[in-house]
């Protein structure tokens, strides 16, 4: 209840900026704020979709009492394939805890733990990218990107763990400067033993970036506000909490061979 999915371009702004449409609980800026699944889709009373709800193929979009979707909840025509990650090969400098104000430098560099203390902050310079087999924000941590030459591309292998109060921020507030690919497994199988990961988005912390979760249940906690896009294995938004989708997003990864036709043309006189 009280969910709320819309969309914004960081192109013109800010989110709060381009906000300007209803107030209170009704508050919202673009109406691009698709979700989907290859399941089922579900609102509960009062989450708010300004954007499409599209359940996956034989499934439904159950929307209850006064929940809103602005656009369509037709049933989508395929599946949605989740592309593989390649986790490259750095050299690994162990386990990093920041217990204070620490500045990294641009480079690729691999951690068995990276943890961010309490209240504490770690800059990264970008472009680089880091590998991890845990990353944690201890509450009140922030992790901030200096994309101004270049994102910054997480690799989690494990455990993903935001306490309360923490964040993921680029220095644009463009969540294209920071990508999270979380590798983690937390979904059990009963008929695979294995040690489950932890993957924890608690209330009232922040990222603006790209994630990207294909092993994943994740569940944004009450209050949790994400600005940029999220795939995963399922995805529960809690009560309060916030989903802004970039729609940048959509021209700045889009891939495959561009489609050219003619729109219009005129015939030049010939001259020597």
């Amino acid at each position: 209840s009280n969910a709320r999915v819309d969309s914004y371009d960081s192109r013109l702004g800010t989110y709060g900026s381009q906000a300007v449409n209803g107030s209170g609980s009704f508050q919202y800026a673009r109406t691009n704020g698709d979700v989907g699944s290859n399941g089922d889709v579900s609102l509960d009373q009062n989450a708010k979709v300004w954007g499409d709800a599209v359940a996956g193929l034989l499934h439904t979009t159950t929307v209850l009492g006064n929940a809103i979707v602005s656009g369509s909840t037709a049933t989508a025509t395929a599946d949605v394939e989740f592309p593989a990650v390649t986790v490259p090969t750095y050299t690994n400098y162990g386990s990093l805890t920041v217990s204070s104000s620490l500045n990294m430098s641009s480079s690729n560099r691999a951690y068995s733990t990276l943890r961010v203390g309490s209240n504490k902050t770690l800059t990264i310079e970008g472009p680089a990218n880091i590998v991890a087999s845990s990353l944690i924000l201890n509450s009140g941590a922030s992790i901030r990107i200096d994309d101004e030459d270049g994102p910054v591309v997480f690799y989690v292998l494990d455990n993903f763990i935001m306490n309360s109060n923490s964040q993921i921020k680029p220095n644009s507030l463009e969540p294209l400067g920071v990508r999270l690919n979380l590798l983690s497994d937390n979904v059990i199988n009963p008929e695979v033993t294995v040690q489950l990961d932890t993957v924890d988005f608690d209330s009232n912390s922040k990222i603006w970036g790209v994630v990207y979760a294909p092993n994943a249940r994740v569940v944004l906690d009450s209050n949790f506000e994400l600005y940029g896009s999220l795939m995963a294995r399922s995805l529960d938004i809690d009560s309060n909490a916030t989903f802004h989708f970039d729609e940048a997003l959509v021209d700045a990864t889009a891939s495959g061979v561009p489609v050219y036709e003619t729109v219009c043309w005129r015939e030049l006189p010939w001259r020597d």
